[in-house]
């Protein structure tokens, strides 16, 4: 057993067993056209991923740079609701939030893009950029790298397999 098990039992917590995860991959057998086809659309999708994430962490520096986010941070955090009030003032301002990603979602899908992407997909995909950028935004106001970002965000695959 770990230390980590061992202290954890040793608290009254019990560990969570990982019970066995089993995947199946089948190949996608498709056409020339039809690979063309299925390339663009994850090409797509890659794109306005990438152009929503970098629209969420452009928001993120500039309400960061705005002096009332280090007069946020300097609430102390006993004043739990006025720190609170303060942060999601800012976050408000600076338009970031779900809905304000879905508003920068829908003004990123244009052109080829809309050709690829229909609105739910588009939106499914802001949608799980959220997450990500509020990691970035932690209480303690230090920016996470993109880097570390991107080891935890959803990565839309931009090189699938085909078997033509």
């Amino acid at each position: 057993m770990s230390k980590k098990s061992q202290a954890a039992t040793e608290q009254g917590k019990e560990t969570k067993k990982h019970t066995p995860t089993f995947l199946l991959e089948l190949p996608l057998q498709v056409n020339e056209s039809q690979a063309a086809r299925l390339r663009a659309h994850l090409e797509a999708g890659r794109q306005f991923y990438n152009a929503v994430l970098s629209e969420g962490q452009k928001r993120l520096r500039q309400m960061r740079a705005d002096p009332a986010w280090q007069q946020a941070r300097a609430i102390p955090r006993a004043h739990k609701q006025e720190r609170a009030r303060a942060f999601s003032t800012l976050r408000e301002q600076y338009g970031f939030s779900e809905y304000a990603l879905h508003e920068a979602g829908k003004q990123l899908r244009v052109s080829w893009i809309a050709e690829h992407l229909d609105a739910v997909l588009a939106q499914t995909l802001a949608i799980s950029l959220l997450p990500h950028t509020r990691q970035a935004e932690s209480v303690e106001g230090r920016l996470r790298t993109p880097a570390a970002l991107a080891r935890g965000a959803f990565r839309y695959c931009s090189s699938p397999t085909y078997y033509v």
